[in-house]
Order: C-alpha cells, then structure tokens, then sequence
C-alpha cells in the first residue's frame, strides 16, 4: 500500500488522511537524508519550526478561507458528496485515481477489497475518500509547514479544517534533521478481508524500490510488462496470491466501479505519485535541518563538521533523487488503464521544441528527462536560501559535467543537456550561471 511518507496516514490510528500503514518510526534513516545528527533536536512546536502556530500557505489552506468567506461554494452530489467539486477547485485530475484495499487508516471499519480507499493528486495535493464516508481527508506539499493536513466533512455545508496532532501521531518522524512532518507510501501484506499481517515484510516505496516490493495492498490496472509486484494479491496462509490480471477487468470483478468517479486504479498514476512523495520527502528533511542549522543548531559537539557542509549533503540528497541516481530499471514496457499518463504529460511547463520535464518514457525508465517536475513546485522554490543555492550549484555541476560522478552515469550527455536546456527554457529564477 502507498504509506505516505509520501501522504496519507498509514497507520490504523492515524488520522484518516494518508496513503499506507506503519508508523514513522519504522521510516530507515537510510531512505531519507543523509546520516548526520544535528544535536539539540527541538519539537514541531519548538523555534525554528513552531508547526502548530505557523498558518498554512497552500492550495488547501487558500480554498480553506474562499468557503468561510462565501466566494467559493461546493457542489453536493448524493454518490460521492462534495467529491468531485472538491478536485474540481483544487485542480487534481479524476484520472488520478488510485485505489487502496488494505485497512490503514482511522477509518479502517470502512475500508475493504469491495469498498476500497480512493485517492486523487496533483503536484501539491493528494484526496483521500472512502465510499460511504463523510470524512475526506487531504494532504498537501506547504513551502513552511513541508506537509500540511486538511480534513473536510460533507455535512449540509462542507467543513475544511486544519489537522495538526492526530495526523501528526503517525506523519512525524525524527532523523538526523531532527523532528520533522512526513508523507508515507507503503506496500504491505494484506489479507482478503483488507486487514495486514504486521509480521511480514512492509516496504516504504518510491521509484528507488524493486518493483516486485511494490503496491501491495493496492489495486493496479494498466500493464505491468510482466513484471511481478505485489499488487491485486491476497494473503493465502502467509503467501501473497494474484487475484487477477492488471487491468480494469479486474476491479470490476472485486467491486461496483460505477460508484466511484473513475473505473480505475492506474498504475502509472501509482509510480509518479510514489516518485512524488519521495521528492517532497527528501525536500521536507532537508529543509528542517537547514532551518534549525541556519538558527544555531549544532551538527556535531566537535565541531567536525561544518554547517554549509551538513547543508550541502542534505542538498545532495535532493539533488540525487531529483536526478534518479537510484531509480530501479524497467525490465518491460509498462502502460496505464486511463488518460492519466496523457493529461499527466500535457500540464506544466514545455519548452520550444515541445520537450518537457513531465514526457514520460515508460520502457526502461519512468521519465524520458530524469530530473524531477517538483522542480516547479512553490516548495521546492522557497527552499531555504542556503539550500536551494547549494541544491542549483550541484544540479548545474552534474548536468554540466563538471561533476562526472559514477552516481551520475545514468545519465547521458544528450539527457544532461536536453534537462539543462529544457530548465533554461521553463524555470523561472534560475541562478545566472545556469546560461550557456
């Protein structure tokens, strides 16, 4: 199942809001930032971070207030409430749709393999939605807060609100960077009641995981290539057994798919959103350690390292999976079920020559230009200043070739020079030495 590290709770006890189950302890150092300690780590509510008092900036908080002074207004459909209004106003894509079996949320009574957990994204943004629910739970990348956490119930009036503590039991984690809000996607092992065997194996995924580690827990329709995954399977004794093909014939065999907005659960939607949650991830860790270094943290009592060089490795970590150094190779060519990977394709910036960060390949690799569309996002432009410099400078290194690291190998020279020119092109603020 995805566990939002990447977005919604994964835990039964977690606030109904995210992707996969597990708590945020469980989340390895080793996936995440790099393994330095900044000493006097301080809580969410403590300076610099002070989460709970600090106002959301964000798609949701902004739609939050257009319903509380009246300019906005929701539309109320009997099947699915306030649903498809919702993504209307926040821009997510039905097509989106990605659908979850196992019972990992606050709402696990809910959840099961014939009324699966829906969710719904854009680049800021993941809707969670349970058939029968008036609970709706969101997620979105905030350029202060890193994550914030919204729920909305679809009463006579639909009521949004700001999650903070019960989302928090499970989305906070601690690091190196100290104590930080964080997005789940997880695979797990799910029995065909929907519950999971917390015995087995779970696996945080991203587009670094082995595909055969990934969506359990998870309904997939499209075609995986033959590759084998853990998704649309069942737990048979403490064997994981495939119920069906990757298609949508499958969920139509499970459930009623005429009773949610979309027919599917894409699996190319699943590998870019998982692709996602790990970008603001590594984008929220980062941050948090720059802020609380840039405020007088200590890195280490001996003073062996500096802070501009704990900065400049938490900024290698972004820039590592903004490159896809670590990506797992596609060993067939996959497809979606829907009109996902066209409309994914068609937003965001483009270039003259209509080449663009969000052309996908879909063959050997996930994107045709490995390097990251987050790159556009408010969160990742209000970086932290020493950061975000330190992000450019290794970015430029590497596309340049001034920095022909083994790491970097993945990438071609005509890779390196199609992303360097598509980012002069279509990224707003580039630092001057990013001109040929």
């Amino acid at each position: 199942m995805l566990y939002f590290r990447c977005l919604f709770a994964a835990c039964v006890a977690c606030c109904g809001n995210w992707i996969m189950p597990a708590s945020a302890q469980q989340i390895e150092q080793s996936e995440a930032g790099p393994e330095i300690e900044i000493l006097s780590k301080g809580r969410l509510d403590q300076p610099p971070i002070e989460y709970l008092k600090t106002p959301g900036q964000n798609p949701v908080s902004r739609l939050r207030d257009q319903l509380r002074d009246g300019s906005v207004q929701l539309d109320y459909e009997p099947q699915q409430g306030y649903v498809k209004s919702l993504l209307k106003h926040l821009q997510i894509p039905i097509d989106s749709q990605i659908l979850v079996f196992s019972k990992t949320s606050l709402q696990a009574f809910r959840i099961s393999p014939s009324n699966p957990r829906a969710f719904y994204f854009n680049d800021e943004v993941v809707v969670g939605w349970i058939q029968g629910s008036s609970l709706v739970e969101i997620a979105t990348a905030d350029p202060e807060l890193g994550v914030a956490f919204y729920s909305m119930q679809m009463g006579r009036r639909p009521y949004l609100s700001r999650e903070n503590n019960r989302c928090l039991t499970c989305h906070e984690t601690t690091t190196g960077a100290g104590k930080h809000p964080v997005h789940m996607v997880r695979s797990v092992s799910t029995r065909s009641s929907g519950k999971i065997n917390l015995l087995l194996d779970m696996h945080d995924t991203d587009h670094t995981s082995p595909i055969e580690e990934r969506w359990g827990g998870w309904f997939v329709t499209g075609d995986a290539g033959g590759m084998q995954h853990m998704g649309n399977s069942f737990l048979e004794n403490e064997t994981m057994v495939a119920f069906g093909k990757d298609s949508s014939e499958t969920l139509q065999s499970q459930f009623d798919t005429s009773l949610w907005p979309s027919p599917t659960s894409d699996l190319i939607a699943l590998m870019i959103l998982e692709h996602q949650i790990g970008m603001q991830n590594r984008m929220i860790e980062a941050n948090y350690a720059a802020k609380r270094l840039t405020a007088g943290y200590q890195v280490a009592e001996d003073g062996s390292v500096s802070t501009q060089e704990a900065i400049n490795e938490y900024a290698s970590s972004i820039v590592d999976y903004m490159l896809f150094a670590d990506e797992v190779p596609l060993t067939a060519s996959i497809k979606g079920s829907s009109s996902f990977t066209e409309s994914f394709q068609k937003q965001g910036l483009t270039a003259k020559n209509g080449r663009s960060l969000r052309e996908l390949d879909l063959n050997t690799r996930l994107f045709r230009y490995p390097c990251s569309y987050q790159i556009y996002t408010p969160q990742f432009d209000r970086l932290q200043p020493q950061l975000l410099a330190a992000v450019y400078r290794q970015l430029h290194d590497v596309l340049s070739g001034k920095n022909a690291s083994p790491r970097y190998e993945h990438l071609a020279k005509q890779d390196r020079d199609a992303i360097l020119a598509i980012l002069i092109e279509t990224k707003k603020n580039l630092p001057d030495y990013f001109q040929p």
